[in-house]
């Protein structure tokens, strides 16, 4: 009975998924033919549909002759999603045509009705030009087939390959589409990759092409081509004057008919075509490319970048305390070589460390050129409390649409720096706000007109004290900026920084915690525990709290030499601060408990990665 049941099974799903509903199926119905062809030149037109029509109405055909057809042909195929049988139906109609004239044409929708619904195909452009004889596809030849290596020929007008550039006149630094395309009249059948020149004085930029596999029918000049594209790219001169993208070489083969007089074994002469490959060299033209020198009139902030772009800028917080790092974000979005493109200069006050911008680049490539966004991050680090305000951001760039330079701007930000919990022992000198001495209502001091009265006492000038008077100043002013070079160097440090201030950081936390823990707040309790434990991690660690989880920080821990056991306390405790959470009716070990062992597993922790 069991082995019965495990053979019907599958046999009952299979029949209740045909039984299930499936969607409504979209109905494609299109057409499908060449886009040039000669005239004389029998061609194909091929409607297809994914379901069995009830009635097909077949267009209009003229001016073309009809040769043939329909030709009907139908597949069907059996797709399973889930517990669903999907069966999938393409139906074609075939007609065979003939062009007896020249000139551009088209060939009107076909018509289909399914389940008394009417469709209609895509109308049919067809470009028909003059026929010419195509290029001599047969060789003589003589003896037996008896395996001779077959000469190489060179392509000529029938076969070719072109460098096709948007422009041949360019200033410096504006782009050139240069796509490299091969021409075929004489059965191309295999092509090897070519190596593309060295192009000197540009910068490229590689646009992505599918590998080609199949060529294009195209009427170039008149005549019917086989064309396919082997590359594109973007090229950016970087000097001027006339700049040259050289030739390249392709080798191939083409197919060629030979006929071959042989004997047969009755001693009969005849003579047989037969089909062999031929190998084939062509090479493209080297193009030149005059680059113009950039116009007059440059603004002063410009650095060399052509295109059409827009900016803007912010900041991540307009209120800090001191010490305290701020980012200002400058985004540059459009059409240019992004990757060029130099940091803009942003004066940010006297008060403020800065550091190097970080530049962070996306562009996309294709035929209309480079776009995308490159933004720099600039990270500020105010040293005293106070109001702030950062001047506007100027950014300056020739503009290919217009032919001119444009300056983008961004607005000013204050930004209000409040006094951090430590007081900072750096001292910054940025020049004096105020007079020294103000005098008011009086434009000279009042001169005393009586000459003073000189004793004989030894004078200061002479002193110890006014030789101290100069010393203790000069040595204060050496420690300071010894001081300040010192803590300039740390800040630098930004893993070192991290990983000094982790216990300090987790210690406030605790504290956090400790008072939670005496008023009874579990849930702040437990949350600060927690953000104690990751922070704690974070920072000794080095990985930032985004990408931080459990099992890097485990594994970092382990390439640190964290034991086992220790890894396996902090995993309960971190299970524990989760479950009092969000499943808080649990049964958990007591606050103090979890406390104590938080604090005691820290300082094994912060002694093994000193």
């Amino acid at each position: 009975m069991i082995r019965k049941f495990k053979f019907g099974l599958p046999l009952l799903m299979a029949l209740m998924s045909v039984a299930l509903p499936i969607g409504a199926q979209e109905i494609d119905f299109k057409a499908s033919g060449p886009t040039v062809v000669a005239t004389g030149e029998p061609f194909e037109v091929v409607y297809t549909l994914n379901a069995r029509p009830d009635q097909f109405k077949q267009p209009d055909f003229s001016p073309f002759e009809l040769l043939g057809g329909p030709s009907t042909s139908t597949s069907t195929s059996v797709q399973m999603i889930g517990t669903q049988i999907k069966q999938n139906v393409t139906v074609s109609y075939t007609y065979y045509l003939r062009a007896n004239s020249t000139g551009k044409f088209e060939i009107s929708p076909a018509q289909a009705t399914i389940k008394g619904k009417n469709y209609v195909s895509n109308v049919l452009s067809v470009e028909v030009v003059k026929g010419s004889a195509p290029a001599s596809q047969t060789q003589p030849g003589s003896g037996s087939s008896s395996g001779e290596e077959p000469e190489s020929i060179k392509g000529g007008k029938d076969l070719f390959a072109a460098f096709l550039v948007d422009k041949h006149t360019v200033y410096l630094g504006e782009p050139v589409i240069v796509t490299l395309k091969i021409y075929d009249r004489m059965g191309l059948s295999r092509l090897a990759p070519p190596k593309l020149p060295a192009l000197q004085g540009f910068y490229k930029n590689d646009i992505p092409t599918p590998e080609l596999r199949q060529l294009t029918r195209e009427n170039v000049n008149g005549q019917i081509y086989n064309t396919g594209v082997i590359a594109r790219f973007i090229l950016y001169p970087q000097k001027t004057g006339d700049l040259t993208i050289g030739s390249v070489e392709f080798n191939g083969a083409v197919q060629r008919t030979v006929t071959r007089r042989s004997r047969s074994w009755f001693d009969f002469d005849f003579d047989f075509p037969t089909v062999q490959e031929q190998p084939v060299t062509f090479r493209s033209e080297p193009v030149t490319i005059r680059v113009k020198p950039l116009p007059p009139g440059q603004p002063a902030n410009f650095s060399g970048t052509v295109g059409d772009l827009s900016m803007t800028a912010s900041i991540d917080k307009p209120e800090l305390n001191t010490n305290d790092a701020l980012t200002l974000r400058i985004k540059l979005t459009g059409k240019a070589n992004m990757k060029m493109i130099n940091p803009p200069v942003v004066s940010f006050p006297a008060d403020f460390d800065t550091y190097a911008p970080k530049t962070n680049v996306l562009e996309e490539y294709s035929t209309e050129g480079t776009t995308g966004t490159v933004t720099f991050e600039y990270v500020a680090i105010p040293r005293h409390p106070g109001s702030f305000t950062i001047p506007p951001v100027s950014f300056s760039y020739f503009s290919i649409q217009s032919n001119e330079y444009k300056t983008l701007s961004s607005k000013s930000f204050t930004v209000n720096v409040n006094k951090g919990r430590e007081d900072t022992t750096i001292t910054v000198v940025s020049g004096l706000s105020r007079e020294d001495v103000r005098l008011l209502n009086q434009d000279i001091r009042y001169i005393k007109r009586t000459l003073p009265e000189w004793n004989d006492k030894k004078l200061f000038l002479d002193s110890k004290l006014f030789i101290l008077w100069y010393i203790i100043p000069l040595v204060l002013f050496t420690t300071v900026i010894f001081v300040r070079r010192k803590t300039i160097r740390e800040r630098a440090d930004v893993a070192r920084m991290r990983h000094k201030r982790a216990a300090r950081l987790a210690g406030k936390r605790l504290k956090k915690a400790e008072k939670a823990m005496k008023n009874q707040q579990k849930d702040e309790f437990y949350e600060e525990i927690l953000k104690a434990v990751w922070g704690y991690l974070s920072d000794k660690l080095m990985i930032p709290l985004a990408n931080l989880s459990r099992d890097n920080a485990w594994q970092a821990l382990t390439e640190r030499g964290i034991s086992d056991e220790v890894k396996e306390q902090l995993g309960k405790i971190i299970d524990t601060c989760e479950f009092a959470r969000f499943a808080p009716s649990g049964t958990l070990p007591s606050m103090k408990e979890t406390y104590d062992n938080t604090v005691v597993l820290m300082e094994k922790i912060d002694q093994n990665l000193k």
